[in-house]
């Protein structure tokens, strides 16, 4: 029950033992409510460095979040060579490719340094950023993470 106050890492005691949503009604109309914020842009740094950096000790986010705005953004930076190939090949055998082979010496490079990027899942934050920008005008809000889900959406 309640579980938009549920946000807290300290359990709501007081919330939490309520039966109804009639009480949980009640029980506000004689408490004021403040929420308490940090800068839009504190919270986009730190949710990147604490989940998809090289800082961070969070696998699962570099996994799952990571690898796929890696693969999202690829075609900017595989310079026209298969996003698949890129993703799973060894270096040396990327090298092999004859498209590889055409490229010039700073795009074989690019492509070699995003197949790690794509593998590893540690994007930079300029990607971070570009991600968020296009997919917070397509995405669900309730299926946005809460680590950069606006914080308008947190409000009762």
């Amino acid at each position: 029950m309640l579980t938009k106050w549920a946000f807290s890492m300290m359990p709501n005691q007081v919330f939490s033992s309520l039966k109804t949503e009639e009480q949980a009604f009640q029980l506000t109309q004689n408490y004021t409510t403040i929420l308490v914020v940090r800068h839009p842009f504190e919270r986009i740094v730190s949710a990147y460095k604490n989940k998809l950096s090289n800082e961070s000790d969070y696998d699962y986010y570099r996994d799952a979040v990571g690898k796929r705005i890696a693969r999202e953004q690829a075609s900017s930076y595989v310079h026209g060579l298969s996003i698949n190939n890129v993703a799973s090949m060894t270096s040396e055998k990327l090298k092999n490719l004859t498209n590889f082979q055409n490229l010039s010496r700073v795009q074989q490079k690019e492509v070699l340094e995003y197949s790690l990027v794509m593998k590893t899942g540690l994007i930079s934050f300029q990607q971070f950023v570009k991600f968020l920008t296009k997919y917070a005008t397509i995405m669900n809000l309730s299926d946005m993470d809460i680590h950069w889900r606006p914080q308008t959406d947190m409000c009762v």
